[in-house]
């Protein structure tokens, strides 16, 4: 009689075993299951920082490309404007020489012109004298 009691105590026993196996399985799985979960999500999380990292990476090279350009642009707008002015300062120089060497040209001219008059009346006025005095036959 004792083995018949013994017995439906051990099914029991066996049972309650066989459920806390059950749940210890099920609790495993889920705790895995929680685990690749949160693998996964840390996973997506660290990629979306890298993506968010590369597209800022992206951007500040853009932006340093844009402000190179815009520098290179200043720089050669700058030079344009020195070489502008350089060649208007040689332009006004050659003009002012230009304008110089025509005025000294003018002033030999003046003088020459002014002698070749001396010259002129100093001749006529030989040759008046000439013929004042008879020296010439007429």
């Amino acid at each position: 009689m004792e083995e018949e009691k013994k017995k439906p105590f051990t099914n029991v026993f066996q049972k309650l075993k066989n459920i806390l196996r059950r749940m210890s399985k099920k609790k495993r799985a889920e705790d895995e299951a929680a685990r690749l979960a949160a693998e996964e999500a840390e996973r997506q999380a660290e990629e979306a920082a890298k993506l968010a990292a590369e597209e800022e990476q992206k951007k500040l090279f853009e932006e340093q490309a844009k402000k190179r350009a815009a520098e290179q642009a200043e720089v050669a707008r700058l030079m344009a404007e020195a070489e502008a002015a350089k060649e208007a300062k040689a332009r006004k120089e050659a003009e002012a020489k230009a304008k110089k060497e025509a005025e000294e040209a003018a002033r030999l001219q003046a003088i020459k012109d002014k002698e070749a008059k001396k010259k002129a009346a100093a001749k006529k006025a030989e040759e008046a004298r000439k013929v004042a005095s008879g020296e010439v036959g007429t």
